[in-house]
């Protein structure tokens, strides 16, 4: 790979439906979607009609997550950190680091899998 050449860093599988819900661009309000939508065509979801799931996923992660996983699950979503950097910067071999992302994961969806809110959205999605 040429040095010049910039990666793409992207997110874990798992993360991507959760990632989805923050990173798309999405109308402000109700209003703006259906304005914005196509005659015919069901407006997008907005900002404000998602803002709920966020602060359940947001308790979900808070609530569920150790400090070591919460400080783990914040370095490689939130600032980005590559696996290696952040086993070099705790001690820990990445396969450790990626250890403890997994159950991270595996903490929070258990957590959010059966909130009523998260289902009603998956089911109307």
């Amino acid at each position: 790979m040429n040095p010049d050449e910039s990666r793409e860093r992207r997110l874990p599988e798992e993360w991507e439906i959760g990632q989805s819900l923050v990173s798309k661009r999405r109308y402000f309000s109700p209003y703006e979607a259906l304005m914005s939508a196509p005659p015919g065509y069901e407006p997008e979801i907005s900002q404000l009609e998602i803002l709920h799931l966020r602060d359940i996923i947001n308790d979900a992660i808070e609530g569920t997550l150790t400090p070591l996983e919460l400080w783990v699950f914040n370095a490689l979503v939130v600032e980005r950190k590559s696996l290696r950097s952040l086993g070099l910067q705790i001690g820990r071999p990445k396969t450790t680091v990626a250890r403890i992302r997994d159950n991270a994961i595996k903490k929070v969806r258990q957590s959010l899998k059966e909130h009523p809110a998260i289902i009603d959205y998956l089911e109307n999605q």
